[in-house]
C-alpha cells in the first residue's frame, strides 16, 4: 500500500493531505487501502506532496522489496 506509505511520509494531517491532492476524504481512504497503484498518480501526489525524484524512486523500489520476500 505505497499510498499510504506516502501519505505517512508526508506528515501531513488528512485534511492537509486532502487539499494538497485536491481529493475528498473517500479518495483518500481509498487510495490508503489499495493494492493496484497507478504510477503516473503516485508520481503526481509525489509531487504535490514535494517528494524529490529520488525519494520517490526509493519508495517505490521498497515497496516492490516488500512484495517480493
Amino acid at each position: 500500500m505505497i499510498y499510504s506509505k506516502l501519505f505517512k511520509a508526508s506528515k501531513l494531517s488528512n485534511q492537509e493531505l486532502c487539499n494538497a491532492l485536491e481529493i475528498t476524504h473517500s479518495q483518500r481512504k481509498q487510495f490508503q487501502q489499495t493494492k493496484k497503484v497507478d504510477l503516473e498518480r503516485l508520481v503526481t501526489f509525489g509531487k504535490k506532496l514535494g517528494f524529490s525524484n529520488s525519494q520517490m524512486t526509493d519508495m517505490v523500489v521498497d515497496a516492490i522489496g516488500e512484495l517480493l520476500k
